[in-house]
């Protein structure tokens, strides 16, 4: 039996090609991976009695991306490694945990820099959190920056950047979780609980936290709504065509109102959002 010779021009274009002699050419995945806080249930992401991740954010999000033909790998992590597998520079095989899409987050500048951010999911109304115990009355808050006043409390993680523009430091950091800041909140401990309103009042309605009746909300006196949103990698390689779909699909959830009656099933006044046109994503980079 004679065996064919293939000539050295011919291996070297099949091995280039990787269509013979068992190379494979490693393709960019299609499927997206996603990653998200485990550990903070809220009425945006909570399991079920049977296990099953749910809530307004994780449906709309699911929503968002079967519209834009996208498929996604789901992976539940500790907030910080799920922030730090998207953020970080390098192909998604070389950063640790390789995730390409961080469900959800709202906006800074670090965060801007590097990853893609998408049209918001949703908007929460941002304050503070107090008892009625210690403070009767609500607290003054003539701007940002007479939180320095109180003894404050913030989600360890967080998005706060923002207090070293109002000269507000010396946050205590510690609790991982509404429910611990909150009781944080109502044994004195702390003031303040820096906090949106709708994440832990839908909690409450779902059972996922208790609301110590002494507790009241107030809103930062500049009523400045904190959207959320969608980041992706800017590192993976198909990052601008998903995050071009992913926004067009939420602005025609958005548009349509399916966005809104999607948070009204899990007892929210709707995304707080204003329907309309959304600016490409480059634009807002």
């Amino acid at each position: 039996m004679h065996r064919r010779r293939v000539g050295l021009p011919a291996l070297a274009l099949a091995l280039a090609l990787g269509l013979s002699f068992g190379v494979r050419a490693q393709a960019p995945s299609t499927v997206l991976q996603v990653c998200f806080d485990a550990d903070v249930k809220s009425v945006h992401r909570f399991q079920d009695p049977q296990g099953r991740w749910r809530g307004a954010a994780m449906d709309l999000t699911k929503l968002a991306l079967h519209r834009a033909g996208i498929q996604a790998d789901w992976h539940p992590l500790p907030w910080a490694r799920c922030l730090r597998a998207v953020g970080q520079s390098g192909p998604a095989t070389d950063r640790a945990g390789g995730m390409d899409l961080l469900m959800f987050a709202s906006r800074n500048p670090e965060r801007d820099q590097s990853m893609w951010v998408s049209s918001p999911l949703h908007a929460d109304a941002g304050g503070v959190w107090y008892s009625r115990r210690q403070h009767p009355e609500a607290p003054p808050l003539a701007s940002r920056a007479d939180l320095k006043r109180f003894k404050l409390c913030g989600l360890n993680g967080g998005n706060f950047q923002w207090l070293s523009a109002w000269d507000v430091a010396g946050v205590d950091f510690k609790p991982f979780s509404p429910q611990s800041a909150l009781l944080m909140v109502e044994r004195g401990h702390c003031d303040l609980f820096l906090f949106a309103q709708e994440p832990v009042l839908g909690a409450a309605r779902l059972g996922l936290l208790q609301l110590p009746p002494s507790l009241a909300f107030q809103p930062y006196p500049d009523a400045v709504q904190v959207t959320q949103h969608l980041m992706l990698s800017r590192r993976s390689p198909q990052a601008q065509a998903w995050m071009q779909r992913i926004d067009a699909a939420l602005a025609a959830l958005q548009r349509s109102g399916e966005a809104d009656r999607l948070y009204r099933s899990y007892g929210l006044p709707g995304t707080g959002l204003t329907p309309g046109p959304v600016p490409p994503s480059e634009g807002r980079r």
